[in-house]
């Protein structure tokens, strides 16, 4: 009787996560249009990187857009919405040929594009697949302060990954934050049954982030090769390891910083090995990428304090500022936005070499306050495109 009423509650709750409507796939041969132009030089890449007038397209776009070189793809952040485009590109004779998408994130709608842009000409010209035309005028460098802020994407690139076809805390999510303009990103940890560490975030698998009729329950219910043989992500990935997306972060991107936000107090020395190791993994390939242990509660403090390597690992503090400022190997001290950030608590944190980050920012007016009315270094946002563009176009 008991399992017939539990079979009965998950078919219930399966019913009840709501079905979004489905958005354009947007699909685009970045590579082709690579293959069959010249690629630029980096004077002419450099040229391409700036702050934008939009003189047509302004519908999507709205009056200004920043453009950015993310490796080889030719990024644009809109400022007056969650706008962001990915293309690709190089030369043809005289010209500058560009392709590929744009996405409104809020509502996933998009489309594929093309731009060109000719001679010495600053104005990137084009049309949609829609019909309709673009043309963006270049005014200005995009600003870079010293040092630049850092961007961080939540959950591995954002809570709206609905929107994107790319689960949240997958590793093809992170992979592509770099496009969405993060330049780090927050990943949360679970414990498994057998004590493996898995970067997911709920407590449980349900279905709103997990496809398989058996990985349905908590997360500590399961084993490792359970998790792995029985469910996927929401978008058909693998749920990973803390390890396997630590390797996958020093190996295939460029991000700068990752947040590894931990969420079970009992697998704090787990976690601080893994971070161990991807770090000395990272400097032996010279490359340059901070992995912090976030710290949000009280039971985790006091488990990360009771670990042997407590002193010699940097850390990431959510609560209070004396705490904080009072252990030399916290690294950012990351109170939420809405506890308010005292401008003289900053300066305190920054006289100690510290960092001060705040989350979850995603309304323009609040992001708008922490990036030109205080000496904040970080936000943690589920929109890293609009922090980004709007960090770009201040003079």
């Amino acid at each position: 009787m008991m399992q017939r009423a539990l079979i009965i509650l998950l078919l219930l709750c399966t019913a009840c996560v709501s079905e979004l409507a489905p958005v354009p796939e947007l699909q685009y041969d970045l590579e082709h249009l690579e293959s069959t132009t010249t690629p630029l030089t980096e004077q002419q890449r450099a040229a391409l990187d700036g702050v934008y007038v939009v003189e047509q397209g302004k519908g999507a776009f709205g009056d200004t857009v920043v453009g950015r070189w993310i490796n080889d793809r030719f990024c644009l952040y809109a400022i007056h919405d969650v706008v962001f485009a990915e293309l690709a590109g190089g030369a043809r004779q005289d010209s500058i040929i560009l392709g590929g998408y744009y996405r409104i994130v809020r509502s996933g709608r998009g489309a594929t594009f093309g731009f060109g842009m000719k001679g010495d000409d600053q104005t990137l010209d084009g049309t949609t697949s829609d019909g309709e035309r673009l043309s963006f005028r270049r005014v200005r460098d995009a600003y870079q302060s010293p040092p630049p802020i850092h961007v961080l994407a939540h959950r591995g690139g954002g809570r709206n990954s609905e929107r994107l076809g790319v689960s949240e805390n997958s590793m093809a999510m992170v992979r592509y934050a770099s496009i969405l303009g993060a330049t780090g990103v927050e990943i949360d940890v679970k414990q498994t049954r057998d004590g493996e560490i898995i970067v997911f975030h709920d407590d449980t698998f349900s279905p709103r982030t997990v496809v398989g009729a058996y990985l349905l329950g908590r997360v500590d219910a399961f084993r490792l090769t359970d998790i792995k043989r029985y469910g996927q992500l929401i978008h058909g990935e693998s749920i990973p390891t803390l390890d396997e997306m630590l390797a996958m972060i020093v190996d295939s991107t460029q991000l700068s910083f990752v947040w590894i936000d931990v969420k079970d107090a009992h697998s704090v020395d787990r976690i601080i090995k893994a971070q161990q190791q991807a770090s000395e993994y990272a400097r032996a390939l010279g490359r340059t990428l901070e992995i912090i242990i976030g710290i949000p509660t009280s039971d985790v403090f006091t488990a990360f304090l009771r670990s042997p390597q407590a002193n010699n690992i940097p850390f990431l503090y959510e609560l209070d500022a004396e705490t904080a400022l009072a252990y030399p190997n916290c690294r950012v001290w990351a109170p939420r936005w809405t506890n308010g950030i005292p401008s003289s608590q900053i300066d305190a944190l920054h006289a100690q070499g510290k960092l001060v980050f705040t989350w979850t920012l995603d309304v323009r007016d609040y992001i708008a306050d922490f990036l030109y009315g205080s000496k904040i270094d970080g936000i943690l946002t589920n929109y890293p495109s609009l922090v980004n563009a709007m960090h770009s176009v201040q003079y």
